[in-house]
């Protein structure tokens, strides 16, 4: 059996760019394969409020994945984002597209000049906790039935500035 290293892993050659309504069947497609909670009904309302904040990955003229997030006050502090949805549809995963659309987004947050980037994971999600700490982000809170099913998350933070 061949054994991969990390840094021979294939990267994906991916485009990133906005979200537009014409996108949402695909998206939709893909949140529901990837995802346990539906984001559908925010995607219009994300899109009006911060077009820039609404990114989606396409291979070969089609959506692969997309990410999701809302800047502003979070838990008390200005200038922080919050990332409500990132998701890659399960045959691209391990292929760099999620670390593609983080570092994509974290470009704009820059600009937007934005300190922090937090997100929610569940507790169970082991290989999404490790992805995220790989890309910088840390544990900071336990919380306790945050998700309508019962299952506790790991609120989790990336410093940018």
């Amino acid at each position: 059996m061949n054994v991969v290293s990390k840094s021979e892993r294939k990267i994906l050659p991916i485009n990133i760019r906005q979200y537009t309504p014409k996108d949402e069947a695909e998206v939709y497609r893909v949140n529901e394969a990837s995802l346990e909670i539906s984001f559908r009904y925010y995607y219009n309302m994300f899109h009006k409020r911060a077009p820039e904040l609404f990114l989606v990955a396409e291979y070969e003229n089609q959506i692969i994945g997309f990410i999701l997030v809302r800047s502003g006050q979070n838990f008390g502090e200005n200038h922080t984002a919050i990332i409500f949805a990132i998701a890659v549809a399960p045959q691209y995963r391990s292929l760099g597209v999620g670390t593609q659309l983080i570092n994509a987004i974290i470009d704009v947050l820059h600009h937007k000049e934005i300190n922090k980037l937090y997100l929610h994971v569940r507790v169970g999600n082991t290989r999404g906790i490790q992805f995220y700490e790989r890309l910088g982000f840390t544990k900071i809170k336990r919380i306790e039935n945050f998700y309508h099913w019962g299952e506790a998350a790991f609120r989790m933070v990336k410093i940018l500035k």
